[in-house]
């Protein structure tokens, strides 16, 4: 009978120490005894003790002593002030003067904005759960006491790391402005230097001297392709603007204008679904859509180039989400180097087989993070590429 009262009990002292403050109507209505609840209560794995319409202590467990170094005899009879001071006069206001009278719910919140202190004078933070129950006949405040010291160790240490991480985001920022005005310039002067170079003495450089002129130019203007790619990697946080319902289809429209020149000279063809509106900072959706279309055009291999895009209904990430989808017939990816190619500067091939710095899919992955989406591809070689990517429904798209 005691084994299955603790048990019973047991079950209850972890709904509290949980966060619910419910007690089983099972012991509301227990009428067996004072014996019996002291039992119970004292099997309770979490601190526990009992206060009457006096607000003093009539009743305490084992984890009670434990955590405050007090015995039985010190605590009965005296008021909680003594482990928590002042939350006699809080818990005063919430109720009928020297009547413990339930409210109708018959519970109290909990709180966290508490310092109980031990009987060698050390304080820690506790929460306090409250439950009103009847005992045969007479109202009593049951109150759990949990030691929260490791979770308030936990908040701070949470605090600390997002001031952190708020001060390594102002020092990208001007991180960001010192590379865009002090790294760039030096790098078109290199690049204007040689070039005037070249065209002042034509007559007089040799075939080994014009060489590592073009070398010294390439370099540099290489470097400033790739300050200018980390500038834009740099900047999808700090400049984003704030998302808003986006007509996806228009943004495609744009793109699509945009990019008219690499369109023609690829011969590209293009199969287009019609596509909703998203919440989306529109500037970066284009620019997100830029990237997919330029790379499906870029690694086309000796295929006209044919590029599908738009949503897969079929694919399910969370609620209201759409999911995008630009699929080529290019040269395909190994599935070994599905993350790679969202990583920085990661490129698969040589420069002199395909241009550019290996950064537009990690500012397309960056995007789409922002967005709170998600961006992956699914490929073999030789058979194309497929990218997919979440967005946001918009607003006005529910309605």
């Amino acid at each position: 009978m005691y084994d299955a009262q603790c048990l019973r009990f047991t079950m209850i002292a972890r709904e509290i120490n949980a966060g619910s403050v419910a007690v089983t109507d099972e012991i509301e209505q227990s009428r067996s005894g004072e014996e019996q609840l002291r039992n119970i209560v004292n099997a309770a794995p979490v601190a526990l003790l009992m206060i009457d319409d006096c607000q003093k202590i009539v009743l305490i467990n084992d984890e009670i002593e434990r955590l405050f170094g007090y015995s039985r005899v010190e605590l009965v009879g005296n008021s909680l002030d003594l482990l928590v001071s002042g939350f006699s006069h809080q818990i005063s206001l919430d109720l009928t003067p020297n009547r413990l009278a339930p409210p109708a719910n018959q519970q109290i919140s909990a709180s966290r904005n508490q310092l109980a202190m031990t009987k060698d004078g050390i304080k820690f933070p506790v929460e306090l759960r409250l439950r009103f129950i009847e005992h045969e006949g007479l109202s009593f405040l049951l109150i759990a006491i949990i030691d929260i010291t490791q979770w308030k160790a936990s908040q701070e240490q949470l605090v600390e790391r997002t001031n952190e991480l708020a001060q390594s985001t102002a020092e990208l920022t001007e991180f960001s402005y010192v590379v865009s005005h002090d790294l760039q310039e030096p790098l078109r002067k290199i690049v204007s230097s040689c070039q005037a170079l070249v065209e002042d003495h034509t007559e007089t450089l040799d075939s080994a001297t014009r060489r590592w002129i073009d070398y010294t130019v390439d370099g540099a203007q290489r470097m400033q392709r790739m300050v200018t790619d980390l500038l834009t990697l740099s900047r999808v946080n700090t400049q984003g603007q704030a998302l808003a319902s986006t007509n996806a289809a228009e943004a495609l429209r744009e793109v699509l204008s945009n990019m008219k020149l690499a369109i023609q000279e690829s011969s590209a063809q293009f199969i287009l679904q019609s596509l909703p509106c998203v919440l989306a900072d529109e500037r970066q959706l284009i620019e997100l859509l830029e990237n997919l279309i330029s790379n499906a055009i870029k690694y086309r291999g000796a295929s006209t180039p044919r590029i599908e895009i738009g949503i897969d209904s079929s694919l399910y990430i969370k609620p209201g989400r759409h999911v995008f989808f630009v699929r080529d017939n290019g040269i395909g990816i190994a599935p070994e180097h599905f993350e790679r190619i969202f990583v920085v500067f990661q490129r698969l091939h040589r420069r002199d087989e395909y241009s550019g710095t290996g950064i537009g899919l990690a500012v397309s992955k960056k995007i789409v993070k922002r967005h709170g989406g998600k961006i992956w591809v699914e490929s073999c070689p030789g058979q194309g590429s497929t990218f997919y990517f979440s967005l946001a429904k918009s607003e006005l798209a529910l309605q």
